[in-house]
């Protein structure tokens, strides 16, 4: 800031909201600051310490129905919330702040907010994802229940956001799969195809991410070093997801300490895991303010088909798949997308080429015991954040030793 304003301070803002106070050039240095608000579509609060308590507020009428005085207002603080915007359009007002006995005008709050999205492409990113499973001590093989993978999700930016609602996806189709389509039949361009959706719960501004904190995201909120030592104590994580499975025989574990994600949509019947292999690709997306699971499911349904290909010693083919119980997440939604494969059996990207350009690995090839307890992790930049040019190749160490095993 160019001045101090000795009436006027920035005393807190809600994650979602970015604030920075008008330089005010030309104006006269003892007059009423004007403090400009830049918020996030799903809104959230904005505060100012006056140096009196005595003030009025004058929000304009034709901002009423969505800007009003917040519960944080006490003393000299003046709060303001700012409800979620639905309209699509992005929305502005001023507010006057003036002295009740004198009528003075003390400050301006100058309340942008956006009409989209709620964070932009890049602001989180995909930090680590651990999928392969670890060895047990006693046979050396991989345990088979897979519980003690995770997803770690960072916000890449210099500004606190929140997480509320954010979606997590996996490919419907299969970097594995020889897949392909008619002319005009292919929705890549415009739309990420997924039959396993999960969503971080939250009404807008409940799931505080620092900027440069990460969430971890995992299968069961267990200490799996319990059982195996190789393995780690997840019961810090974050999150975990927890499906209620149709078959007795494999039922998941929940930790009622560590809140479950939402389940929008899943196709399993049991329990979902993380592709072992890396075959499955995964997305992390926000939908726009107001956008609920009812919405989404009725209006968001992915109709249409797609050539698999077939090779193997009896020989070759390919036959036409019906897209069903699939569902459309528009790019556009889309905050950081990653392919995960096999080098050995890459076939093609279940992403479009904007979203992610390369792939990353644990895997060598589909008999690699080598890859046990090994995950992808995205490299730190000169400037100390996660780097992001939407190509794993270049953004990821495949094969990396996770981040909970080396507490960095």
């Amino acid at each position: 800031m160019k001045k101090l304003f000795a009436m006027l301070m920035i005393a807190a803002l809600a994650i979602g909201v970015t604030a920075c106070s008008d330089d005010n050039e030309g104006d006269d240095p003892k007059g009423p600051a004007t403090t400009n608000f830049n918020v996030r579509a799903r809104g959230g609060n904005v505060l100012v310490t006056l140096a009196t308590s005595d003030y009025a507020i004058d929000i304009p009428a034709d901002a009423a129905a969505w800007v009003g005085q917040s519960e944080q207002s006490e003393g000299g603080v003046v709060g303001l919330t700012v409800e979620p915007n639905a309209t699509g359009a992005e929305r502005q007002t001023t507010v006057t702040l003036s002295a009740k006995t004198t009528l003075e005008t003390l400050a301006y709050m100058k309340i942008k907010q956006s009409g989209e999205s709620d964070v932009d492409s890049g602001d989180f990113v995909i930090e680590e994802i651990f999928y392969t499973s670890n060895t047990l001590p006693e046979t050396g093989e991989p345990d088979m229940w897979y519980g003690d993978q995770y997803i770690k999700i960072r916000n890449n930016t210099d500004h606190d956001l929140y997480a509320d609602g954010m979606l997590i996806i996996g490919s419907m189709l299969n970097s594995g799969q020889n897949f392909s389509f008619y002319e005009g039949e292919d929705f890549r361009p415009e739309y990420c195809a997924t039959d396993d959706i999960y969503c971080i719960p939250g009404s807008g501004n409940d799931v505080l991410v620092k900027a440069g904190a990460s969430l971890v995201i995992c299968n069961n909120a267990q200490n799996h070093k319990a059982n195996n030592p190789n393995s780690f104590d997840l019961t810090t994580a974050d999150f975990e997801w927890f499906n209620e499975s149709t078959n007795e025989n494999y039922l998941d574990i929940d930790n009622p300490a560590v809140k479950n994600l939402d389940i929008w949509y899943t196709s399993t019947l049991t329990v979902f895991i993380l592709h072992s292999r890396g075959y499955q690709c995964y997305a992390i997306a926000m939908p726009p303010a107001g956008m609920t699971k009812e919405t989404f499911l009725k209006d968001y349904t992915l109709t249409g088909r797609y050539i698999y290909s077939w090779s193997n010693a009896a020989g070759s083919g390919s036959f036409d798949k019906t897209i069903k119980d699939t569902y459309k997440v528009p790019n556009a939604w889309v905050l950081d997308a990653v392919n995960t494969a096999i080098p050995s059996n890459y076939v093609a990207s279940p992403w479009h080429s904007s979203l992610d350009a390369g792939y990353t690995y644990c895997l060598e090839n589909p008999d690699d015991a080598t890859a046990y307890g090994l995950s992808v992790r995205r490299k730190t930049g000169t400037d100390g954040k996660l780097v992001d040019t939407n190509n794993s190749t270049n953004d990821f160490t495949p094969r990396a030793t996770p981040s909970l095993k080396t507490g960095k």
